[in-house]
């Protein structure tokens, strides 16, 4: 039997729902999956009510930090930010094939 608790959170740019569910088993493992603006996260039910606000805060900050890599690869961002410092520091005077953010 599944447990279900939703919350909804605000995360910068767009309103993200998070919902929690507990399930008795699920013994030791910890899963979220993103669909859409939806956050589900798949707990074991023995989990105590802080440990699944720490797990809760690292699942979010993951889903962040992933959603700010996808913003920042956007290749009309990463030109403009080569034709700004291209202009500021060489007078224009360079040229790229392609430019793309890497995380490593």
């Amino acid at each position: 039997m599944a447990i279900t608790i939703t919350n909804t959170i605000i995360m910068t740019d767009k309103e993200l729902t998070v919902e929690v569910i507990r399930s008795a088993r699920r013994k030791k493992t910890i899963q979220a999956r993103q669909e859409g603006n939806k956050l589900k996260i798949y707990l074991p039910a023995g989990l105590s009510k802080q440990e699944e606000a720490q797990w809760i805060e690292k699942i979010k900050a993951k889903v962040e930090k992933k959603r700010l890599g996808k913003e920042l690869n956007d290749d009309q961002y990463l030109q403009k930010r080569f034709n700004d410092f291209n202009n500021k520091y060489f007078g224009g005077q360079l040229s790229v094939n392609s430019i793309r953010y890497v995380t490593n």
